[in-house]
């Protein structure tokens, strides 16, 4: 009988990649302290985005707002699996017009529509996985 330590080896980033993978959209809002958008209290993004999924044939995303941020951003992120999200920071949405603001969303919707979100999910797990590994071989 073998050494069956050397199965754990490759066991441990396989698990690993699948919560990661799962878990990403769940990750990624506590990393950023987001919350679920009010489509009342956000109507410009939550209407945007909607026209814009219809228009580009994909499901509606789920909407974040991401408190706290002084720097002005969006991002669409998730695997695919489970959907796609967009967030945007609480402080993109005070500055820009509706019409600003359509642009940048036009532009989170382009990244889903044309599978980047996957993709970049994908290659940070495999990133991520390949670190983790290597660590672990030593």
């Amino acid at each position: 009988m073998g050494d069956s330590g050397g199965l754990l080896v490759p066991l441990i980033p396989a698990v690993t990649i699948g919560v990661v993978y799962l878990g990403a959209e769940k990750i990624i809002t506590s990393q950023t302290n987001a919350r679920i958008a009010n489509p009342i209290a956000y109507p410009n993004f939550a209407n945007a985005v909607r026209d814009l999924s219809v228009r580009s044939g994909i499901p509606m995303p789920r909407l974040y707002v991401m408190d706290g941020f002084k720097q002005p951003n969006a991002c669409a992120f998730g695997n695919g699996m489970f959907g796609y999200s967009i967030g945007i920071t609480d402080s993109i949405y005070r500055m820009m017009t509706p019409e600003e603001m359509r642009a940048v969303l036009a532009h989170e919707v382009a990244h889903i529509k044309s599978g980047d979100v996957a993709i970049a999910t994908t290659a940070v797990l495999v990133a991520g996985t390949a670190v983790f590994s290597r660590k672990e071989i030593r």
